[in-house]
């Protein structure tokens, strides 16, 4: 069973102020392909922290919509602290498009066909081994390089703004 995936593109976003669980609703059903859900101790938390920024008047708009779909997706890889370092360096107005359109690339790419489970053989056995280990070093190597990207990025803003 292959899954289809589809996020939500900033155009596509409602271009008016939502309440809370309008916002749930959309993220939720935007990520659910991944099987991730939000809640508003969730969101309260993101602002809270400073991930995400304060609604206006109990109002949500775009810019919550991409950061929520962002960070709930980045979760699962990345600390808080270096969710909130990569949108101090790239503003999400910017950036969103271009994550969703690198991240629908990539499951084009590997079609990962989460439904299909081994059928027991020794032969699928391996083959499946050998994709999660593939897949669990690729990531540990991908969240490397991008901790260290940021942290480069953080470097030269630090310096840039101290001159």
């Amino acid at each position: 069973m292959e899954i289809d995936m589809k996020i939500l593109r900033w155009q596509e976003m409602p271009n008016f102020e939502i309440y809370s669980d309008q916002l749930i609703t959309i993220v939720n059903q935007e990520l659910a392909f991944m099987k991730i859900e939000v809640t508003n101790s969730m969101i309260n938390n993101y602002v809270k922290h400073k991930v995400m920024p304060l609604p206006v008047k109990k109002k949500y708009g775009q810019v919550h919509i991409a950061y929520l779909i962002m960070i709930s997706l980045l979760k699962s890889t990345f600390s808080m602290e270096e969710i909130k370092q990569y949108f101090q360096n790239f503003p999400i107005e910017k950036e969103y498009d271009k994550f969703c359109d690198i991240f629908w690339a990539l499951w084009q790419k590997d079609k990962i066909d989460l439904g299909q489970g081994p059928t027991g053989t020794a032969d699928d056995l391996q083959l499946l081994s050998g994709q999660i280990n593939y897949l669990m070093a690729a990531t540990i190597i991908s969240k490397f390089r991008a901790t260290n990207l940021l942290a480069q990025k953080g470097e030269n803003h630090a310096a840039t703004t101290s001159q």
